[in-house]
């Protein structure tokens, strides 16, 4: 026990910083995150999926259907799905009086004024459903790219820059789908590494990365184009063996199968047709932001400029891709699954008639996060580190920075407690000369948890200590490692 919690002395560390990033900066329901509360609550209160009475002043992805005569969600039931245990841990919570919250008058926002005690139960629940999701998106993360080679320290800090540099940290700490949603496209991620590490491997692996597919899918309906990248990894594999192709291709169908059948059931019991879609499509082609450049590239939530850093890794992904490494073809060929993921994705949201998401960042491509790690790990393991970390660290402070300037709400034409719709609307601390003290102000002022936090500082501190000292010994604890450096890179 004890050198197994040594081997991931680093990985718990980077944990019980992002949980610690969570406490502080919990953001509740917001925007469709109250569409997905109000799924889940119709479906365990009601045992329905009439929404005409479980709805709040938030009404995001919740619309009138006139033919059924009934208040439905537009989303997929994945969510609600997965996160039905936590919520109904919330009710048993209130019920036997272990939670009985209640938001400060100060820091109380207009969606949450009609909610009563027990209905916050459930919400903080629910939040805390993600909250976990996010943490386990870490671990598989972590996971990917030790399945990759590399060793359990640089795994660790990679998958600390993919969390903090990404827009995962904003999307780990809300009611919105997107931790959850990622937490399965990191076991999608896993399972394929695997299966480019060792393609001979037990066929039952397809069949668990059709299952993380799947259950992407039925939470955002564009998870179904990581089959692309599957589809890729299967024709580079098997492309001299047809039969293994075509039946570890139906493993992997079999797989997704085992999950989708929800969708069909779902929105036959919701609106009486077992393919009658509930979202409309609203497609749109603007020749100045055409797919793929403009959610990468467009200072309107714009990817990469939120998160530079990535630019980089993407870069290097092609780099990997096209020059190739005879020694790791397994990174070669995930790197090319990455890619493709990454493209199918954007293209797609691309041409979405709201492709900037009004949101923080680009969401939409918060699920190719685990995809992209891997590129983070090849860049740091080669040429100089020193200047290549120093890189890394500060194009990811930088991203944090804009994610505590969102949190602050110190960003021009910002929604209640949101984000800037452009990246230069982050301007404003140097328009208006603000002081470090007063962005702490801000920062201080915008978070739910800081009084708490504040009068139990130090015993907060005294926690952190105690952490390092057990990391420390942790670190002597480990059996001396065999090989060079950059062989265990």
């Amino acid at each position: 026990m004890m050198i197994w919690l040594a081997k991931r002395r680093h990985l718990l560390l980077v944990l019980i910083l992002a949980g610690f990033h969570m406490l502080v900066w919990e953001r509740g329901l917001a925007g469709d995150g109250w569409g997905y509360f109000s799924t889940i609550e119709s479906m365990i209160e009601d045992h329905d999926l009439d929404l005409t009475n479980n709805r709040y002043a938030v009404t995001n992805g919740i619309g009138y259907q006139a033919k059924i005569g009934k208040w439905i969600a537009q989303y997929p039931p994945g969510l609600a799905l997965f996160d039905a245990p936590m919520y109904l841990l919330g009710k048993l919570a209130y019920a036997r009086g272990w939670v009985h919250p209640r938001i400060p008058e100060g820091k109380m926002r207009s969606a949450y004024k009609e909610v009563n005690a027990q209905t916050l139960t459930r919400i903080m629940f629910v939040v805390l459903s993600h909250n976990l999701y996010a943490l386990l998106a870490i671990v598989l993360i972590d996971l990917t790219l030790r399945r990759l080679g590399f060793s359990d320290g640089w795994s660790a800090l990679v998958t600390a820059l993919a969390f903090f540099g990404s827009q995962l940290h904003f999307y780990a700490q809300n009611g919105m789908s997107h931790a959850v949603s990622t937490c399965w496209s990191a076991a999608a991620a896993a399972a394929l590494a695997g299966i480019c590490v060792q393609p001979e491997g037990r066929v039952r692996r397809w069949y668990r990365l059709g299952l993380a597919v799947g259950a992407v899918t039925i939470i955002r309906y564009a998870g179904v184009f990581f089959s692309f990248p599957v589809g890729l990894v299967l024709l580079v594999l098997y492309r001299g063996s047809f039969r293994r192709l075509i039946g570890h291709g139906l493993v992997f169908s079999a797989g997704m199968l085992s999950v989708l059948w929800v969708l069909p059931l779902y929105l036959k019991l919701q609106v009486g047709g077992y393919f009658a879609s509930t979202y409309t499509p609203n497609w749109h082609y603007d020749p100045l932001n055409p797919p793929l450049w403009n959610v990468l590239f467009s200072p309107r939530h714009g990817f990469f400029w939120y998160h530079p850093f990535f630019l980089i890794v993407v870069g290097t992904l092609l780099w990997a891709l096209v020059k190739g490494n005879y020694e790791r073809p397994a990174r070669r060929l995930f790197a090319g699954a990455a890619l493709l993921g990454l493209a199918a994705l954007g293209v797609l949201h691309g041409f979405w008639y709201s492709w900037w998401a009004d949101a923080y960042s680009q969401r939409y491509l918060t699920e190719t996060i685990p995809f992209l790690a891997p590129g983070i790990a090849i860049f740091l393991a080669h040429g100089r580190r020193a200047w290549r970390m120093a890189v890394a660290l500060g194009l990811t402070a930088l991203s944090y920075g804009f994610f505590l300037l969102s949190n602050a709400g110190l960003a021009y034409d910002a929604m209640e407690n949101g984000p800037g719709m452009y990246i230069s609307d982050y301007r404003i601390i140097f328009d208006q000369r603000m002081t470090l003290e007063q962005i702490l102000h801000h920062l201080a002022h915008a978070s739910f948890t800081f009084p708490a936090i504040e009068r139990h500082a130090l015993l907060i501190l005294v926690a952190f200590v105690l952490v390092l000292v057990a990391y420390v010994v942790l670190g002597r604890a480990r059996p001396p490692r065999a090989g060079t450096a950059e062989g265990r890179a």
